[in-house]
């Protein structure tokens, strides 16, 4: 499966076409003048190459790219665990899988490579004896299960591959056949045998914000349901579905309260 993205510029003299390939993680950017490709950047196999009139005149190995960028926050680490997920997976990964990774794969100094904010968070939270950095400006495309750049092992969680595979199963599976765990673990190769349950510890400073807010809210802590719309990783349900299931929750004695978003 491709997406592409078409774009014209001046009365359509020139044009630009870009096709992401949903399977193999590769992506393609032509740039054509009166329908012919005069340049192309494309990226595969963890390679950038860029052609000129159909000839290479450049070819970028993206894990260099990655080792100039982002090796000075590696010191005496064996193995990167590089988390590129959106907030469920990450969960999931730090709660119950990162120990079982760690065994099997024998790392001695394992390190987190976080790519968002609140995988920050998460780590604190759920694996604070496991050492992490947060690499802010993570932009390069990387793809495959795992890597080594010198002394380094990397072990990517995961690609945009994995990503489409698990869409793809979901909506062309039986309701209820397939979820993002279980892909997780067939990933993996793993079972729910070879896995544990991290506890979750909230910091001081997190707790104290939250207790904070419910004092503020006046918020029933018997009695209340949070409502989270926003998502990355999926489309959006439209402003009626959650307006519905509000005033549902309404009607059985839930009052209705709206919080601003404001990082904790």
């Amino acid at each position: 499966m491709t997406a592409e993205r078409h774009q014209s510029f001046l009365n359509g003299l020139i044009t630009t076409v870009k096709v992401n390939n949903q399977y193999d993680d590769s992506s393609k950017k032509e740039i054509k003048f009166l329908g012919h490709t005069f340049s192309c950047r494309s990226e595969e196999n963890n390679y950038r190459i860029y052609t000129l009139f159909g000839k290479e005149i450049c070819r970028i190995s993206l894990l260099n790219k990655f080792k100039k960028e982002f090796f000075k926050y590696f010191s005496d680490n064996d193995d990167i665990y590089i988390l590129r997920a959106n907030s469920g997976e990450a969960y999931l990964i730090l709660t119950y899988v990162i120990d079982a990774l760690i065994k099997r794969n024998g790392s001695k100094k394992p390190l987190i490579l976080a790519t968002q904010k609140y995988h920050v968070d998460l780590i604190k939270m759920i694996c604070p004896d496991i050492p992490y950095v947060y690499a802010k400006k993570l932009r390069i495309r990387l793809a495959g299960e795992s890597f080594n750049i010198d002394k380094y092992r990397f072990f990517l969680l995961f690609d945009n591959k994995h990503f489409k595979n698990v869409e793809n199963d979901i909506k062309c599976s039986t309701k209820g056949e397939h979820h993002y765990f279980k892909s997780i673990l067939n990933a993996l190769d793993m079972t729910k045998e070879d896995i544990s349950m991290r506890k979750i510890k909230v910091p001081n400073e997190y707790e104290n914000s939250m207790l904070k807010k419910i004092k503020k809210t006046n918020l029933n802590m018997e009695k209340f349901v949070l409502i989270a719309p926003e998502a990355k990783s999926c489309k959006l349900y439209d402003e009626d579905f959650w307006c519905t299931i509000i005033n549902q929750l309404q009607k059985i004695g839930y009052a209705r309260k709206r919080e601003s978003n404001t990082s904790t």
